[in-house]
């Protein structure tokens, strides 16, 4: 949905914008599975300790998975400044480059909280609480919606605003499974 909504905006600034988006959309989509991948081993943890009751493990556990969410994204960040050049050689055109860069870079930036939503989702879910899991996966959607138009058009940072608004929907998200 977040993809949809940034193209969707994104298309009245120019073709250009567009194809910049579609290129770096499966790589938000691999640093977001980051954390759904760390987030997934540790609710099946969790989820195992708390249904043995033994807490301290529990919390231990989701410690960890914390920690290796913020180690996990000091690659990511990198990957995404540096290796997105590399991944897309065969794009010629400059202007299509510089715009896939305007992008990537905010998301770099945000990549911590790209996957600390997919880690603490999955904590909500190891605990039992679907429904405020449910309620933090969605919350980012109208933030986006919402910042977008914004960022784009009103602010005028162009694509960067719609990659500003993707991560701060998923900042809205780790703020909302946090409190």
């Amino acid at each position: 949905v977040k993809g949809f909504l940034d193209i969707s905006w994104i298309a009245n600034l120019s073709e250009e914008a567009v194809s910049a988006v579609s290129l770096v959309t499966p790589i938000y989509s691999i640093v977001a599975a980051l954390g759904i991948g760390v987030g997934t081993g540790a609710c099946v943890c969790i989820a195992y300790r708390l249904g043995r009751m033994d807490y301290s493990s529990a919390n231990e556990m989701a410690g960890t998975a914390v920690y290796l969410g913020f180690v996990v994204a000091i690659p990511a960040i990198l990957f995404l400044i540096f290796g997105t050049d590399l991944i897309f050689p065969g794009v010629d055109e400059e202007e299509i480059k510089g715009l896939t860069m305007d992008y990537v870079i905010p998301l770099a930036i945000g990549s911590p909280a790209l996957i600390m939503t997919g880690i603490l989702l999955n904590f909500l879910k190891a605990t039992g609480a679907i429904r405020a899991m449910t309620i933090c996966s969605l919350i980012s959607i109208p933030v986006n919606a919402v910042l977008t138009p914004i960022f784009v058009y009103v602010i005028g940072w162009g694509i960067a605003g719609a990659s500003a608004a993707t991560v701060l929907g998923s900042v809205a998200s780790v703020i909302v499974a946090l409190v």
